[in-house]
């Protein structure tokens, strides 16, 4: 089993892109499995020889000689993804910001988002130049690749209202999305639009799932400090420990005393 996140070099790309996994399991005798939680990132992921079963929040890889070439999306997930590997896969992850994607797609996020795990090829040359990327064995050359293959797909667009939006939204201060539309210039309802059209989720949600990502990677570090969940709750922006587990136990099916643990 071979595993690494190689994070994106070129300052221009990185706005958009933070990098991608390289998942090697040659063990066709031993399952993989891993949960993925929710996230505000979009996740592109390419497999060689490989065939993807979804059933409700379950997913299964399965090693295929039959599909030389796969790419599946994974976004918008909003309960817990059990994933499990089965048989030798070859995989890389993308892993875009939140409104990355969206620099590069001819359309909308909405107009390519299907259901989890659904098949996703943006473009007419996307399947051979990525299938030639998964084939590449040095990981220098490989960023290049996907560096070069993504910066000449860049286009020139502006989503300064929703960066601002998002900003606003991760911010320390408690401000509600009416005030975000307000200081805008535009209703909370074309508000709730945009962020579904570009973020195929709603500014509500996406504050839920920063919060929650937070609290994911706060509570490591407070059990690393021996510290208590009431010390976690402020530093996650919950307004009380109730609306901290209620939150976390939505996304995760457990309390945040529990998990990690």
């Amino acid at each position: 089993m071979y595993f690494k996140f190689v994070k994106t070099k070129n300052e221009v790309l990185s706005q958009y892109l933070d990098g991608f996994y390289i998942i090697e399991k040659n063990d066709p005798g031993k399952d993989l499995k891993y949960v993925v939680f929710s996230s505000n990132r979009v996740i592109i992921s390419l497999f060689r020889h490989a065939i993807v079963d979804v059933v409700n929040n379950s997913v299964t890889i399965f090693e295929s000689n039959a599909t030389p070439f796969l790419s599946i999306h994974v976004m918008a997930v909003r309960e817990p993804l059990y994933v499990q590997y089965k048989g030798k896969i070859t995989e890389l992850a993308l892993c875009f910001r939140p409104l990355g994607l969206n620099y590069f797609l001819n359309g909308t996020l909405k107009q390519y988002y299907r259901e989890t795990a659904a098949p996703f090829e943006p473009f007419a040359d996307f399947k051979e130049v990525m299938d030639l990327i998964l084939r590449e064995p040095d990981e220098t050359v490989i960023l290049e690749q996907i560096e070069d293959y993504w910066l000449s797909r860049l286009q020139q667009k502006s989503f300064s209202l929703l960066e601002n939006a998002i900003n606003s939204l991760k911010s320390e201060e408690e401000i509600s999305i009416q005030q975000i539309a307000d200081e805008a210039g535009i209703s909370r309802q074309h508000l709730f639009r945009l962020f579904e059209t570009h973020l195929c989720k709603t500014p509500s949600n996406f504050r839920k799932v920063h919060r929650f990502r937070k609290t994911l990677a706060n509570r490591i570090d407070s059990m690393k400090r021996g510290e208590n969940l009431t010390s976690l709750t402020y530093e996650s922006l919950f307004y009380d420990q109730s609306h901290l587990i209620r939150d976390f136990k939505s996304f995760t099916g457990m309390s945040p005393k529990n998990s990690l643990s």
